[in-house]
């Protein structure tokens, strides 16, 4: 049988843990911080490109982020993180730049890449004479730099991004970017490999069709995000492309959107001394472009070389019906006629490398986010007040409720020590 004292010690150690606010034992999060965002992760296939958590806090007159991920970067040159994090700072929705319903007076933009090799923080303040926005002194800002993180922490001096105790309205613009291909060339001689190709995204009725480009493993994360092969195939109407992944493409992801963009130069006179240069004297720029969200949507855009030969004077061209479709692979058409092409001759291709990611948007699905978060007053009852909080209040209750029950617990035991005493 348990004293008086051991109750009373029993009782002290199950009521302290619940007076103690429960945010300062979150797992995880970063000491002073206040949690702000929780999103829910839909690209499983990366996740160190997935946002977990979001933080911040105001200290020491400087405002902060905190960006936590599911898991940590590749540390390589080939990997980066970068964000927008746009602010109504007065909370006046017709001052500023107007985005995602409001007039945002400032934005903080910054990256890190894997290896720690470059980084990048600078903000930037609406200018309501020209419009725009201008970049404020490097000094005003700073970001922690390190390899292997999986986290991004910035801050920037309130003062200079007008931040007061009333607060801000904001949400981030996010991008994890990998390298999907890289400088490549190499030739296609016309109607050597006559197919009809049903532009489906799927590689059955490309028969035996040899690669034209062979793209270097590079060992990206996740597999999807790099390219293995470009191949070329014709018949009497369009030039047809394919590119192929070392990993099966997502087919959809319910928030976000997964970008694959391709730059393809094309030399049509078989003359790498005329057009542009310095991309082997193409004719005309391809852009490739290929978004998996909700739904999988593509498009090419066209342009004309226009130069002298040293400059980037491309002329856009009206696309007609050059597009692209992707399901286990990617494929695009562009009508030979748009490239001048006919049914014999020899063309070169340069393709230029280039970075595929994912881009999502916080909060989601609404507009922004409060910080210092908005606190409700609804059922704000006297003894809620008087415990400074209801996060405080309810673990109180829940403490109380631990102790009834313990208590329960013990006077059963001794009743069945003991044993029930007849009626009198």
């Amino acid at each position: 049988m348990r004293t008086v004292s051991q109750c009373a010690l029993l009782l002290a150690l199950v009521m302290i843990p619940p007076l103690v606010p429960i945010g300062l034992f979150v797992s995880g999060q970063p000491q002073g911080y206040t949690l702000v965002l929780s999103p829910t992760q839909y690209f499983s296939a990366a996740p160190w490109m997935n946002v977990k958590s979001i933080y911040m806090k105001a200290e020491s007159n400087r405002l902060y982020w905190y960006i936590e991920y599911a898991g940590v970067m590749p540390s390589d040159s080939r990997s980066y993180r970068n964000a927008y994090v746009y602010m109504d700072t007065d909370k006046t929705i017709s001052t500023g730049g107007q985005y995602n319903g409001r007039g945002m007076d400032y934005y903080l933009y910054f990256y890190l890449y894997g290896d720690n090799s470059s980084s990048y923080v600078r903000l930037y303040k609406w200018n309501a004479t020209s419009q725009s926005y201008g970049s404020q002194p490097t000094t005003v800002t700073g970001l922690t730099r390190k390899s292997g993180l999986d986290y991004l922490e910035v801050w920037v001096d309130q003062q200079a991004a007008g931040y007061s105790a009333q607060g801000l309205y904001f949400y981030i613009d996010h991008y994890a970017d990998t390298t999907g291909v890289t400088d490549a060339s190499g030739e296609y001689i016309m109607g050597s490999h006559q197919r009809s190709i049903t532009l489906d995204g799927n590689a059955g009725d490309w028969g035996d069709t040899p690669a034209s480009i062979t793209f270097p493993a590079l060992s990206t994360v996740p597999a999807e995000l790099e390219a293995s092969a470009f191949c070329i195939a014709n018949d009497q109407d369009n030039l047809y492309f394919r590119i192929d992944m070392r990993g099966t493409p997502t087919k959809s992801i319910e928030a976000g959107k997964i970008r694959r963009n391709l730059y393809v130069y094309v030399d049509t006179d078989d003359n790498n001394a005329t057009g542009h240069l310095s991309t082997g004297g193409s004719e005309y720029e391809l852009y490739l472009s290929s978004y998996t969200g909700v739904t999988r949507s593509g498009y090419v855009t066209m342009y004309r070389y226009v130069g002298t030969g040293e400059d980037w004077n491309f002329e856009w061209m009206d696309e007609g019906d050059a597009t692209v479709a992707h399901d286990n692979t990617f494929e695009a058409l562009i009508p030979l006629t748009k490239l001048g092409l006919g049914a014999s001759g020899k063309i070169h291709l340069y393709i230029e490398d280039n970075r595929w990611y994912l881009s999502d948007t916080f909060p989601r699905p609404a507009q922004y986010v409060a910080f210092p978060a908005v606190q409700s007053t609804t059922g704000d009852l006297g003894i809620v007040k008087l415990f400074g909080s209801e996060t405080v209040f309810l673990t109180v209750v829940v403490g109380l409720m631990l102790v009834e029950a313990v208590l329960v617990f013990i006077i059963a035991r001794r009743g069945k020590k003991q044993g029930i005493p007849p009626p009198p």
